[in-house]
């Protein structure tokens, strides 16, 4: 009889586990759903932190204890790795922080892992490797911009955890005080699959990105391009550079102000002019002693022995601040007082970035360190300055040759009128002929003539 109330008793508990293994996979499918769907929404790569926020969150949900949630994107071809995290420690916003597979076991364990495409992969960082790999981490790779407090609540930590499941895109990894067991791992590989059949969708989306982002410079730099060629006079140099101003504006690089000096290598000076902070054309140049300061010797003497390079990055403490804006005193006291820079634009110093161009140096001034790309941008737009600027020098050039041909020929016909007089009276024909040429070469009058003068004994 207890027998038969058991059985009655393991039906219901088999009924049970069944619902609640039905439970917990609907749970788990609902939380791959919502991850699908979130990676299908993304409509720009910076998205991907929205996605690993995702994915920390449907993990929470499903009971995984964890530090961090880690969705990293692998490039083994220049051993490398884009690490997107989400912790409750860094903060509430997930990051990106790039990574180099540098020589230390769990980075080579990594490659392992990824190379044979392991869908479930532990590796546990512990004891003397732990602190070795902790002041490595947080000093010498990007996850030392995260705060002191969260590199503290790693730092604690006694141990990292670390499970992976990877895919074709890198891993999809979880960071706790515990292995996962068996069933999580399971669940954690379900969810790499999910981002392995969306990370398509993401690298489309980096390609239309870099192409919009290449139009768009194409079309900044096509800008500039017209400007410069339009050229007709050094005097329209402020034109180029508020052109140029307005694209930096455009590309989202925003400078304080936009500059162009052009160096002259006998009297060790450079030609300074500058867009003024709304890049409105601002006539007026200034010339500046080279060795007024010593960062601009260095500078000078580079680009003399053709050893700059394509970016060079200046940096001034705020307290060497006063001393830049007297030297160029006369550039910003020409300026309407909005347009002026002033020490309080750069509360924490200022960068001027430089990019190399055979006449001198033309860049611009900002109140942060460039990244790579806008280093990029400035390089490319030197170069094309470069081009258009000796076709400007040429056409000038030209233009004077011409200049001084159209002279000597009026000066010749003079010449000749003057070398067939046959008497005197014919000096007025003369004049008639000095007339027209003066008024040929453009030389606004009234009349021409010769004044005779006659010096007696006295």
């Amino acid at each position: 009889r207890f027998a038969g109330a058991f059985d009655l008793a393991h039906k219901r508990f088999e009924d049970l586990r069944k619902s609640e293994e039905q439970a917990r996979e609907t749970k788990i499918e609902l939380g791959l759903e919502r991850v699908r769907a979130r990676a299908m929404a993304m409509q720009n790569s910076s998205e991907l932190s929205d996605l690993v926020d995702t994915v920390f969150k449907e993990l929470a949900i499903l009971d995984f204890a964890l530090q961090a949630c880690i969705i990293n994107l692998i490039d083994i071809d220049n051993l490398c790795n884009t690490v997107w995290m989400k912790s409750p420690d860094v903060g509430n916003v997930p990051d990106s922080y790039l990574m180099k597979f540098e020589d230390y076991p769990f980075h080579h364990a990594m490659k392992e892992g990824y190379l044979k495409r392991e869908a479930k992969y532990l590796y546990t960082i512990e004891g003397a490797e732990k602190k070795e790999y902790d002041k490595y981490l947080f000093s010498d790779t990007e996850f030392s911009k995260i705060s002191q407090e969260a590199q503290d609540s790693f730092t604690s930590l006694e141990k990292y955890v670390c499970s992976f499941t990877f895919s074709n895109f890198g891993g999809l990894q979880t960071i706790g005080q515990e292995s996962l067991s068996d069933e999580n791992l399971d669940i954690l590989a379900r969810f790499g699959k999910v981002f392995d059949l969306t990370y398509t969708r993401f690298n489309d989306l980096k390609l239309a990105e870099a192409q919009a982002r290449e139009s768009q410079i194409q079309l900044s730099l096509e800008r500039v391009r017209a400007r410069s060629l339009a050229m007709k006079s050094a005097d329209e140099l402020h034109e180029v550079l508020s052109v140029l101003f307005r694209q930096f504006d455009i590309l989202g690089i925003k400078p304080v102000n936009v500059f162009l000096s052009l160096f002259d290598r006998e009297d060790r000076t450079t030609t300074y002019r500058a867009s003024g902070k709304s890049g409105k054309r601002i006539p007026g140049k200034q010339v500046v002693d080279i060795d007024s300061l010593d960062a601009w010797t260095v500078l000078f003497n580079k680009w003399e022995n053709d050893s700059s390079d394509a970016i060079e990055v200046i940096y001034y403490p705020k307290e060497l601040l006063p001393k830049i804006f007297e030297l160029f005193k006369e550039t910003f006291s020409a300026m309407p007082e909005e347009d002026r820079m002033t020490a309080n634009d750069f509360p924490n110093g200022g960068y001027s970035v430089l990019g190399y161009t055979p006449f001198g140096y033309l860049g611009y001034d900002h109140t942060r360190e460039a990244t790579a790309e806008e280093k990029d941008i400035l390089s490319r737009f030197c170069i094309e300055f470069g081009r258009v600027y000796q076709r400007f020098l040429d056409l000038r050039k030209a233009e004077a040759q011409a200049r001084e041909a159209e002279i000597e020929l009026a000066l010749e016909r003079v010449r000749a009128r003057t070398m067939a007089m046959q008497s005197s009276e014919e000096l007025a024909g003369v004049a008639t002929v000095l007339f027209q040429q003066v008024k040929e070469l453009g030389i606004p009058q009234w009349t021409c003539g010769f004044n005779i003068w006659e010096i007696g004994d006295e």
